[in-house]
């Protein structure tokens, strides 16, 4: 108990042979726990683990109660025959966004920066698209996901 109580597993913790006698308190007592020692607890450590693991398996949960449903839009990208245009493949490929809330703008405003530099390197493509913004904040996923378009784009009649 005493290993787990700072840190350590029981292995790692020396078999010390005491007496509750050769204990004293401090004079002055800490007010609160350093929460850098209170995190480095192998107890600690497993129920934020859990607490992560429980709030992922709730977002699937509520998910899976809500009625499911397909919405398709293809920001007038799309040509007649259903192709997706360059871009939107790429993001489809690359798995681009978690939520999507985000993802017309991101994909109309790739769009728009790809006709002026059709050839970007991932920054420039990152400074063309700053504008956009995304609640989930996997913008390295989405900025794959738009190179992914550009190099789609390049290598189609669009481009």
């Amino acid at each position: 108990m005493l290993a787990a109580l700072v840190g350590r597993t029981p292995a790692e913790w020396p078999a010390v042979t005491f007496t509750l006698g050769e204990f004293t308190l401090p004079t002055d007592l800490p007010l609160s726990l350093p929460s850098e020692l209170v995190r480095q607890r192998p107890d600690v450590q497993t129920a934020e683990a859990q607490l992560h693991s429980a709030n992922a398996q709730i977002g699937v949960t509520t998910a899976a109660m809500l009625p499911n449903i397909t919405l398709s839009g293809s920001l007038g990208l799309a040509s007649a025959d259903g192709t997706l245009h360059p871009v939107q493949q790429g993001v489809i490929d690359e798995q681009g966004f978690q939520c999507a809330f985000c993802m017309p703008g991101f994909i109309m405003t790739a769009v728009g920066y790809l006709k002026t530099n059709p050839n970007p390197t991932r920054r420039e493509l990152a400074q063309g698209i700053s504008g956009c913004l995304c609640r989930c904040q996997d913008y390295d996923k989405i900025l794959t996901a738009m190179m992914r378009g550009a190099e789609n784009l390049r290598r189609s009649k669009l481009g």
